[in-house]
């Protein structure tokens, strides 16, 4: 469903672009942002050269318009480490990463939810390269912003709290890595304690939070609780994907995975 949505976004955008083109001297701006909009569908639907491509279309073009930098330049740098980055071109990634970065503090603030996307996006980054620590640091300024968030606004935005909550599991990776099982475990528990708070359930989220918690327990040897954990991160999954969908079957490997090391424990 989702590739068929996206598929008639990008049909409606490129016939936005080609009446867009005939007037690119009058409306650059509109010409760009459809240009952005093309190149963010394409990284939807998994093209991710072409994406990279009209990302670097979209920057030439916001250049012009804006020669001192703006925040939708910013957001053109961001998509483009995207692209990039699933083109495993790390290091022009990071390039692009850090440009967003400068751009989005200047222009949105140091502790804008756009600044610690960027800074996400550069963690994941590090952490395929198994720059662990450098993913740690970048994760946990990213933590900061988002509990200052949820610090203003004592009424309770479920939005702040659930960007709190993933925040926190995407840092128990590499403190895992780390060998910070402690702080890992802290990390994971505060974070299905916000997913349990939420008023509207975020499934998927608080499944990734269980099957990173039932990792560190393989990790750690505790196996009972590894098997606990992947079971209600399995059920959480069935709760809202097809049958079909590969993020279930690798779910069902990684349950496989642990009651099979719990077996050989108890064996």
């Amino acid at each position: 469903r989702d590739q068929a949505r996206f598929s008639e976004a990008s049909r409606l955008i490129q016939q936005a672009l080609a009446i867009l083109e005939q007037h690119a001297q009058s409306r650059p701006g509109m010409l760009a942002r459809a240009v952005l909009c093309s190149a963010n569908i394409q990284h939807d639907l998994g093209q991710f050269q072409a994406s990279a491509a009209g990302f670097r279309r979209a920057l030439d073009m916001y250049k012009k318009i804006y020669p001192a930098g703006h925040k939708e330049v910013a957001f053109a740098y961001n998509g483009l480490g995207i692209a990039l980055h699933e083109l495993s071109h790390n290091d022009e990634a990071l390039e692009a990463y850090e440009k967003a970065l400068a751009m989005r503090e200047k222009f949105v603030g140091k502790d804008s939810s756009d600044v610690a996307s960027t800074l996400n996006n550069m963690a994941n980054v590090y952490h395929d390269q198994g720059n662990y620590a450098q993913a740690e640091t970048l994760l946990r300024r990213v933590v900061a912003i988002a509990e200052k968030e949820v610090l203003a606004d004592p009424d309770g935005n479920s939005s702040a709290r659930k960007r709190l909550a993933e925040s926190l599991v995407n840092l128990s990776n590499p403190l895992e890595e780390l060998t910070k099982y402690s702080e890992a475990e802290t990390a994971l528990r505060r974070a299905l304690a916000l997913y349990e708070a939420l008023p509207s359930p975020d499934p998927l989220g608080k499944s990734l939070a269980y099957n990173n918690l039932s990792t560190l327990c393989m990790t750690l040897g505790r196996y009972l609780e590894c098997r606990t954990y992947q079971e209600q991160s399995h059920a959480l999954k069935e709760s809202v994907l097809s049958g079909d969908h590969p993020e279930l079957a690798k779910s069902l490997q990684n349950l496989g995975a642990a009651i099979s090391m719990q077996g050989d424990a108890e064996g």
